[in-house]
């Protein structure tokens, strides 16, 4: 009767262990000069905390991006009031699921909008790699750098594909606060 306990109880570690995610988080710190080439093709999913003033929400994310366009899904706990965001370098559509697309041609303006946070999107894409936004002045930092009047910070990265990416990271400007924890990368070796 023992023996059958042992093995049951070294067969609940087994299982428990097996449903434990693996993180890929390493103990290097960020350092700029590592993530000044941008990766044109890549995929991500993760968790995104958003927070001002007067509300907050945390989100499960999912994000595309290819060079010519860039596809967000955004969705509460599960999967409620998902809502996927596609947009290019001139139009934006919003489907939030309810049988509608909208079609907008002002990316900053219908962030607002639509989403009630003011948040520099095609900056965001570069920032979520551990890189600046191209051509534009920044401010380096212990953790990251801060460009558009956002501070970003680099919590903890992750190596994939033997490449160094955001895990954790913070991004702030006041009255809003984001934070997105990076669960999976998937990038495009020939898009780098």
């Amino acid at each position: 009767m023992k023996c059958c306990k042992f093995w049951m109880i070294i067969g609940m570690i087994f299982l428990l262990n097996g449903c434990t995610p693996f993180i890929h988080e390493t103990n290097s710190i960020y350092q700029l000069a590592k993530h000044k080439v941008a990766i044109k093709q890549w995929q991500l999913s993760g968790r995104l905390a958003i927070k001002d003033e007067r509300r907050s929400a945390t989100l499960s994310i999912e994000w595309q991006h290819a060079e010519q366009q860039q596809k967000i899904r955004l969705s509460g706990p599960l999967g409620q009031g998902a809502t996927e965001i596609r947009f290019d370098n001139q139009n934006i559509f919003i489907d939030r699921g309810n049988g509608q697309l909208l079609e907008l041609d002002s990316i900053k303006n219908t962030l607002q909008q639509q989403l009630g946070f003011d948040i520099p999107i095609q900056a965001l894409s570069y920032w979520v790699t551990g890189t600046f936004f191209p051509d534009t002045e920044l401010i380096e930092c212990t953790d990251g750098f801060e460009q558009f009047g956002w501070k970003i910070h680099y919590l903890s990265m992750q190596n994939v594909n033997n490449i160094e990416l955001p895990y954790k990271l913070y991004i702030e400007k006041f009255p809003i606060k984001l934070k997105l924890i990076i669960d999976e990368w998937n990038i495009n070796e020939s898009g780098k």
